[in-house]
């Protein structure tokens, strides 16, 4: 039989959580590297020589080539509701406030396919990375009312002048 001035309610409006969703996207990286040295032949198919005798040599390049499959996993949850800011005497509300919260799984992994040499850092990092598996609806929703908590308490105290 406790009497409160006012009340605080969290009212929950949406709950949602989006389908395991998948993407991919291709791209190749191309990259020319030194592949030895080819010497320069005159007319006569002979070798040409530089001033000092040497046989002139010019570097010889080749194009490696590498496909990447980058796979996108995403899914999100997000809870959305208001917080009421009432007084019990007189019973009115004071205030309405939209709080929310959402919970965002990401992940990024990727395949190869040809000469990995051809490779930016960044793209061996990500073929490194294994697909992992989706969380589980209910680990989503509760990493947001985690975020939603720290939300509602910060509501609560960005409202204190309501109550004094």
């Amino acid at each position: 039989n406790i009497r409160y001035d006012y009340y605080v309610t969290v009212v929950l409006q949406r709950i949602d959580v989006t389908p395991e969703n998948f993407s991919t996207q291709e791209y190749t990286r191309r990259k020319k590297i030194q592949d030895g040295y080819q010497f320069v032949y005159d007319k006569k198919g002979a070798i040409k020589k530089d001033s000092l005798g040497h046989p002139i040599k010019v570097p010889k390049y080749k194009e490696l080539s590498c496909t990447i499959i980058k796979r996108h996993q995403l899914k999100t949850a997000s809870i959305n509701g208001v917080i009421e800011f009432s007084s019990a005497e007189p019973q009115r509300l004071l205030k309405t406030q939209p709080i929310g919260a959402s919970s965002v799984f990401e992940h990024y992994s990727g395949r190869a396919h040809g000469d990995r040499a051809a490779l930016e850092p960044e793209d061996m990092d990500l073929i490194r990375t294994e697909e992992v598996p989706f969380p589980d609806n209910m680990s989503m929703l509760y990493d947001c009312t985690e975020t939603l908590r720290k939300a509602v308490t910060d509501a609560i105290k960005g409202n204190r002048n309501l109550f004094y």
